[in-house]
């Protein structure tokens, strides 16, 4: 689940950067990338469930 939590945080990060206006140009690539590892996260959190790890 580990993976999941950081997933969260880095979306947790990017929403602060959003609303600190710090976000700038970068901000399209942090949501990106964002979301690509709350996706992985989930994934990983469902696999190594069906394997009953």
């Amino acid at each position: 689940m580990s993976v999941i939590n950081e997933a969260f945080a880095i979306v947790w990060a990017f929403v602060y950067f959003e609303a600190s206006g710090r976000g700038g140009y970068f901000a399209p690539v942090i949501a990106v990338i964002a979301a690509l590892a709350f996706v992985v996260g989930v994934a990983s959190a469902v696999y190594r469930g069906w394997r009953g790890e």
